[in-house]
Order: C-alpha cells, then sequence, then structure tokens
C-alpha cells in the first residue's frame, strides 16, 4: 500500500512542509558559509578595532608622561636660572646641532640648508654622525632632520668614518664635539 502525501489546507503536502521546516531551521541553526564567514570578518574587524583604540590609548598615555616630564624639567629649569626670561627648548637632536654648529662657527640653519661650501658641508657630515652614533637614528630620520636622502647621509657618515681613522687630529675635534654634547646633557 503506498501512502498519498496529505495536503494541508493551504495546499502543500506534508512532506513539502517538512522539507520546508528543515530548511528554516538549519538556516537558523546551521547559517550559510557565507553567512559565517561575513560574521568571522565581522568578529576580527571588532577586535582589531578595540586592539587599536587601546593601543591609541597607550600611545596617548605616553605622551601625556612625556609632556608632564618635559614641564617638570622646564620647571626645574627655571628653578635654576630664575633671571632668565625666555626658556630653551632642550632636546638631543637640538644639542647636538647646536654643539656641532657652534664648534664650526656656524649658525644651526646652515647644516640644514642647501649651502655646499666645505666647511658647512663638514659640519653637517659630522653632525649626520653624530646623529647616527649617539642619538641612534636611522638614516631615514637624520636625512629628513637634514633635508637630504639617507643616501647622502649614509654616503656623509661613511665618509667621516674614514676621516677619522686617518686623521688624528680630526678624530681628536670630533671627540671634543661629543665631549660637548655629553657636557650639554649633564648640565641639564
Amino acid at each position: 500500500m503506498t501512502m498519498l502525501p496529505q495536503e494541508t489546507s493551504s495546499g502543500e503536502s506534508l512532506l513539502e512542509q517538512i522539507v520546508a521546516r528543515r530548511r528554516e531551521l538549519r538556516a537558523k541553526f546551521f547559517p550559510p558559509r557565507h553567512v559565517v564567514e561575513r560574521m568571522e570578518r565581522e568578529r576580527a574587524e571588532t577586535k582589531e578595532r578595540a586592539r587599536l583604540a587601546a593601543e591609541e590609548e597607550r600611545e596617548q598615555l605616553r605622551r601625556a608622561e612625556k609632556a608632564a616630564e618635559a614641564d617638570r624639567m622646564v620647571r626645574v629649569w627655571k628653578e635654576k636660572n630664575p633671571d632668565t626670561s625666555m626658556i630653551e627648548v632642550f632636546t638631543p637632536f637640538r644639542d647636538l646641532v647646536n654643539a656641532v654648529s657652534g664648534f664650526y662657527g656656524l649658525s644651526e640653519s646652515d647644516l640644514a640648508g642647501p649651502s655646499q661650501c666645505a666647511q658647512v658641508v663638514l659640519a653637517r657630515q659630522v653632525a649626520t654622525l653624530l646623529c647616527r652614533e649617539e642619538l641612534r637614528y636611522s638614516l631615514t630620520k637624520i636625512g629628513v632632520k637634514f633635508n637630504r636622502d639617507h643616501t647622502t647621509v649614509g654616503h656623509s657618515v661613511e665618509k667621516i668614518v674614514q676621516r677619522i681613522a686617518v686623521d688624528p687630529e680630526f678624530a681628536a675635534a670630533v671627540d671634543a664635539i661629543r665631549q660637548e654634547i655629553g657636557e650639554r646633557r649633564n648640565v641639564r
């Protein structure tokens, strides 16, 4: 005896209703792959946004701490130099540039300027070497500071290292500049 599918009031057979209900349940509890992948992507993006927000918050906190330290240094400097009306901004880079430009009798702007005068070029090359060795700046960062390409900075550093190796007087001059930088740091 063969069973014929029973029809319901809506006109579909019982078998069709079961299949439709099964599809509904499968879609509800087992979503299609593209839906699952989209949900995983959204979850990963949410986690990444949260990580970036936390990282930004840590960076802002670090900046605030550095600003507070700078303010403390300015207060200490003001206490030590009450008669000075203008406060000089101290940074390791500025100390280095001041020491080199003072040693060679140049202005700070000469070192970053376009001049190719032998004395300016030599002072600039010494400054790039000291930035590399004393401040551990990358060639790119030094290039940005002195308005030069990183390859030019690398060539300058090589040239000065070679000259120090063969010219003891020049090596002594560079050491004198290093001592000047060290003294400027110790004053603070």
